[in-house]
């Protein structure tokens, strides 16, 4: 058998990842800090199990397909020059070796196009991100004729998800599973300065859960999880012709970010109202807010729900004649409350579908918290960061609710894959 290259070589491995290689458990589930190499071993797993063994089918599944599709292109060449697997064009999306084995590269998101395979191998990367449904109806029973095995990698999240209780089997629960765990320091790659700078610079609970590799405890936790992400929807410069948007938009000035988000209103209730149209920018004037607002709201014409809080009134006054229909909302702990939650159904029904190529919105969703308090949840981004995005989408998804509920003559939309759009 030729040698592989040396970046897929076992002995390259630190000690926190050759404990996990070692590790004979059919389900091995690997939570480590950022950058601790959870896909450097999974790269090192995929490949030598793929190499050494022929007409073995293993998958990579990632979130969205271009983390696949990248992770792929990163070790095509290497491979090719070592001689281990066919040119195949440069596929984004699959090594075949010459003995018969093949690793593919899949998102694993919506979960029907990954029906109809048996698999040997499985390696689920950002496992914390992947919805608990995809595990469990598609991706587990596709090991079950061949009896494969699976290798999970990802950061914590809070205790009480999916992700949390798949940990906890491999500390002694199931004796099919075996859990690790390792902090970034770790990795002897990582300079120590680095992550004392990461304690100082970020929020307690995102050093704990990026960082010492933690679950957190629910007092603080994620409102939006597992996230469905449209990796075939992108944002568009132009809203499409003859249909309806409907419009969000967070004011701020200077510490904030101003943010526009304009939802599609689907025709009917064959999908999701999809984010089509965005614009976020920081530290500028009302003048300048005003001009490129209008221009937004121009080529995603439709509704509007615009934050009026405090000086955002005058703005929403001047903007009134751009929009159909424009209503501004004083924010109260109440309303925003409602609004969270709201958004926060309809996020977990796959009725809004969020566009790949829009990270701070992406970002802002997966940071989003709740903490408990006596009165009730207040609502925040963790300290430090931003939730203009969140506040966008919220106000966007209130208007689609307030504004459409009554497009379709003789009955109450239901837009999304799941639930009802609108209760009357």
């Amino acid at each position: 058998m030729k040698p592989l290259p040396t970046q897929f070589r076992p002995g390259r491995l630190h000690k926190a990842q050759k404990t996990v290689w070692r590790s004979a458990a059919r389900f091995r589930v690997f939570v480590g800090g950022r950058r601790v190499g959870k896909t450097d071993l999974g790269l090192v797993e995929g490949v030598n199990r793929c190499a050494r063994k022929p007409n073995q089918v293993a998958w990579w599944t990632s979130p969205i397909r271009d983390q696949a599709r990248r992770v792929c292109r990163s070790i095509r060449p290497a491979l090719l020059a070592s001689g281990h697997i066919r040119d195949d064009d440069g596929t984004q999306d699959r090594l075949e070796f010459l003995n018969g084995s093949r690793l593919e590269f899949v998102t694993a998101k919506a979960g029907t196009h990954l029906r109809g395979e048996g698999l040997d191998f499985l390696i689920l990367d950002e496992a914390q991100d992947l919805a608990p449904e995809i595990w469990q109806e598609i991706l587990s029973p596709a090991l079950t004729d061949k009896k494969g095995s699976a290798l999970f990698l990802g950061t914590p999240s809070r205790i009480g998800t999916w992700w949390h209780a798949t940990y906890t089997k491999g500390l002694g629960v199931n004796a099919s599973y075996k859990s690790f765990t390792a902090p970034t320091s770790a990795s002897p790659l990582i300079d120590p300065a680095e992550i004392e700078r990461a304690r100082l610079d970020l929020p307690d609970i995102t050093f704990q859960r990026e960082y010492l590799a933690q679950f957190t405890e629910a007092g603080e936790y994620s409102v939006f999880e597992n996230l469905r992400v449209d990796d075939t929807l992108h944002l568009r410069k132009l809203g499409r012709a003859s249909r309806s948007y409907c419009t969000g938009i967070d004011l701020a000035r200077t510490t904030d970010f101003t943010v526009a988000l304009s939802l599609l209103v689907p025709l009917d209730d064959s999908g999701p109202a999809q984010v089509e149209g965005a614009w976020r920018a920081k530290g500028w004037n009302w003048a300048e807010q005003h001009e490129v607002l209008s221009s937004h709201l121009r080529l995603f014409p439709g509704a509007a729900i615009i934050d009026a809080t405090g000086v955002g009134d005058p703005v929403a006054e001047r903007l009134r004649p751009f929009a159909n229909r424009l209503h501004p909302v004083t924010f109260t702990l109440d309303l925003k409350d409602q609004l969270i939650r709201n958004l926060r159904v309809a996020l977990s029904l796959d009725q809004i579908a969020l566009p790949a190529n829009f990270p701070p919105l992406l970002d802002e969703l997966r940071a989003y918290e709740g903490h408990e308090l006596a009165i009730g949840t207040k609502y925040s981004a963790p300290s430090g960061q931003h939730d203009d995005c969140v506040i966008a989408l919220a106000l966007a998804w209130h208007g689609l609710r307030l504004f459409h509920k009554d497009q379709r003559p003789g009955a109450a939309p239901s837009f999304g894959r799941r639930g009802a759009f609108f209760n009357p």
